[in-house]
C-alpha cells in the first residue's frame, strides 16, 4: 500500500508516515491506519474507522471522520486557552468546524437518500 507522509517541513512531522493497513473496502477506502516514525514498525497511533453501517451483519466498529475532526477541534480549543494561543490555531479551528459541518451535511444527505452506511453515491 502507498505510504503517505505527514511531512510539512518541520522536525516533528517530517519523520512520520501514515500507513493504510488493510485493503480498500467496497466503499473504496481502507479502514485501518497506523501512524509511525519512518522505517519503524511500532505504531505511534492506530486508527480504526467504521467499516459498514453500525450494527450491520458485516460491520467493523470504529471511529468516524466526524469524531476525529471533533477530537482535533477540542484539542486545539484547549491549546487556545493555554499559554500560546495564535491566529493560525483560530483559523485551523474554523476550518475544522467547516469540515465538521460538511460531514454532518453529507450524513444527513445520505440518510435522506437511504444510502447512509452503504457504498453507494
Amino acid at each position: 500500500m502507498k505510504k503517505h507522509s505527514a511531512t510539512c517541513n518541520d522536525e516533528l512531522n517530517d519523520g512520520l508516515e501514515i500507513v493504510p493497513c488493510d485493503a480498500p473496502s467496497n466503499g473504496g477506502a481502507p479502514h485501518l491506519y497506523m501512524i509511525r516514525r519512518n522505517d519503524e514498525d511500532v505504531p505511534l497511533a492506530v486508527i480504526q474507522f467504521q467499516c459498514g453501517p453500525r450494527n450491520g451483519p458485516d460491520s467493523e466498529d470504529g471511529v468516524t471522520h466526524t469524531s476525529v475532526i471533533a477530537l482535533l477541534i477540542h484539542q486545539l480549543e484547549c491549546f487556545q486557552k493555554g499559554p500560546l494561543p495564535s491566529r493560525e490555531t483560530t483559523l485551523l479551528i474554523t476550518k475544522l468546524e467547516e469540515a465538521l459541518d460538511l460531514c454532518h451535511r453529507r450524513s444527513r444527505d445520505r440518510y435522506a437518500r437511504g444510502v447512509l452506511g452503504e457504498a453507494k453515491p
